[in-house]
């Protein structure tokens, strides 16, 4: 679990800035309520600039970090997680 906390914290202090080619335009991280006005929660949320969104939070099961992306049909375009997997092993 302390692997998951250090990638959460990595993403953090060094937020993507580009994910699957598309540059991030803006981060909303949950756990700050005065930026979402709701509860206090381990998620970010990536907006990229062609549209699409990612969520990135640590599993409540396993001891993973779980990413989720909602793309929009004329955006996809092949992903590389060499950005995402660097966080990975630096944590």
């Amino acid at each position: 679990m302390d692997k998951m906390a250090g990638i959460m914290d990595g993403l953090r202090k060094q937020p993507l800035t580009e994910i699957a080619g598309s540059t991030v335009v803006k981060v909303t991280d949950y756990e700050k309520p005065e930026e979402t006005g709701l509860p206090a929660a381990n998620v970010l949320i990536y907006k990229l600039a062609n549209g699409e969104t990612v969520i990135v939070r640590p599993s409540g099961t396993e001891p993973k970090v779980k990413f989720y992306m909602g793309v929009k049909e004329d955006s996809i375009a092949p992903v590389s997680y060499t950005h995402l997997r660097a966080h990975e092993t630096s944590a």
